[in-house]
């Protein structure tokens, strides 16, 4: 079986960091892609240059996704998604700083699976990776060619 892959789309460089190493932690054998915002996640699902092979960006089994990022944020990376009748099944988390109710309605309602606040600290985000990696079962929400 080959690895499940995860879409890391955050602008943060440091947030990004965290994040594989919580990936890391948990020894799960997963490929990360990291994406710096949301029109480098449309890229890549539309297959744009330099996201055109699928050996090296394979289709997600799991997109960890920020609201706030310059160019395309979250929330309509999400509705574009959704669009896509391609990715309707895929695991969209909602990964951010941001605990504002409109946030976190706005993800629920355009289809996003889950919704976290980025913790503050290390122990806690390991917690949350943990937790998002329920999502990475071979259940029927794998992208169909």
């Amino acid at each position: 079986m080959s690895k499940q892959t995860v879409l890391v789309v955050d602008d943060s460089s440091g947030d990004r960091l965290v994040i594989r190493r919580a990936f890391e932690r948990t020894r799960r054998d997963v490929k990360l892609v990291e994406l710096i915002d949301g029109e480098e996640l449309v890229n890549y699902i539309e297959r744009k240059i330099p996201f055109k092979d699928m050996v090296l960006y394979p289709e997600p089994d799991l997109i960890l996704l920020d609201i706030n990022m310059r160019r395309l944020d979250g929330i309509q990376a999400l509705k574009l998604l959704r669009s896509k009748e391609k990715y309707a099944k895929v695991p969209v988390v909602m990964l951010t700083t941001s605990s504002r109710e409109q946030d976190i309605n706005q993800s629920y309602e355009y289809g996003g699976t889950d919704y976290i606040t980025k913790p503050e600290n290390f122990k806690d985000f390991m917690q949350a990776i943990s937790d998002v990696c329920n999502y990475l079962d071979p259940s029927d929400h794998a992208v169909s060619a």
